[in-house]
């Protein structure tokens, strides 16, 4: 079915003036369109990800979709993150990965993840574990990879996925560890034995037969160590609450946490689609949030300010 942009923007206007929803048959009324031909746009733009329906009762209210976009969060990562398809072609990767490989990021879309990572010999390469990923099984391990001629450690999720046709994909998530590891001296460590091996392997096959053992246990102890303090870290960010909200270009919330209601101590209708700034935030403090905004909506900079916000018991 074809659509035409100016009964989807027609639509979506709508909705953007009545954040909490409409009915097909409001809509219907307020942009004068056949009930039947909305209701097929709605659902279009529902299965597009551009606006969302809930059911209430006997009623479908559609509302605009407060996702934030996904590029948006991939690049506010600390983490290297990019997806990967059955072929062990990059599709997606975000622009920490494209910096510490030193490859634009247009130029790493479709390119197979081995020309671009070279992983160390061990017991299943990086390759054989994003097949296991692909067939569904989701994975956390310890990576040495060499980038850039360099030996670095990653503690890598790997997550199967599913692409909107249907077919398998992977998604990577990599933290480098790499100064975890020389902390422990592990990498000092590490290369010191490798040389013993090959130096008196010939020589002294049960000698390098013990060390190797010892080098995998050190190593499993490491790995240990390194998911333990990841944990107490996690658990960390996972317990901490802060207020988190999006505002439009007219300074009005269309999107807030469940911490941020209770910190403003508000139902979500007293607060989605009202002017935060006018309404929660003290009276001296209103001038200087509202230059720092617009600083941002015109000129794209990230800025910090403090203000006292005012809740609904004063």
């Amino acid at each position: 079915m074809r659509i035409y942009k100016k009964e989807t923007s027609m639509i979506k206007n709508v909705l953007k003036d009545n954040p909490r929803g409409l009915s097909v048959t409001d809509i219907s009324k307020k942009i004068g369109i056949n009930r039947n031909t909305v209701a097929k746009y709605l659902e279009i733009l529902r299965i597009s990800g551009h606006i969302e329906m809930e059911s209430i009762g006997t009623a479908k209210i559609y509302y605009l979709s407060q996702k934030i976009p996904i590029s948006t969060l991939l690049n506010f990562t600390s983490d290297n993150i990019l997806v990967i398809d059955s072929e062990h072609k990059v599709v997606q990767a975000n622009e920490r990965f494209a910096d510490m490989l030193g490859i634009p990021k247009k130029e790493l879309s479709g390119r197979p993840i081995e020309e671009l990572i070279t992983p160390m010999m061990s017991t299943r390469t990086f390759i054989e574990k994003i097949d296991e990923g692909i067939k569904g099984k989701e994975l956390v391990e310890i990576l040495d990879l060499i980038i850039k001629n360099e030996l670095r450690f990653f503690k890598t999720k790997i997550i199967p996925s599913t692409f909107d046709d249907g077919e398998s994909s992977v998604t990577v998530i990599m933290e480098n560890i790499t100064e975890n590891m020389n902390s422990l001296n592990y990498l000092k460590e590490e290369q010191e034995k490798l040389e013993i091996l090959v130096s008196e392997r010939t020589s002294e096959l049960k000698k390098s037969n013990e060390l190797l053992k010892k080098e995998i246990t050190e190593r499993k102890v490491a790995e240990e160590r390194i998911l333990e303090e990841h944990a107490k870290a996690q658990n960390y960010l996972d317990v901490a609450g802060v207020l988190i909200m999006v505002l439009d270009k007219d300074k009005n919330c269309t999107l807030i946490n469940r911490k941020g209601l209770g910190i403003l101590e508000c139902d979500i209708e007293d607060i989605i689609g009202k002017k935060f700034l006018d309404n929660f935030l003290l009276e001296g403090d209103k001038d200087n949030a509202l230059i720092r905004c617009n600083r941002i909506l015109n000129e794209g900079f990230e800025t910090n300010c403090e203000s006292h916000i005012v809740t609904s018991t004063g």
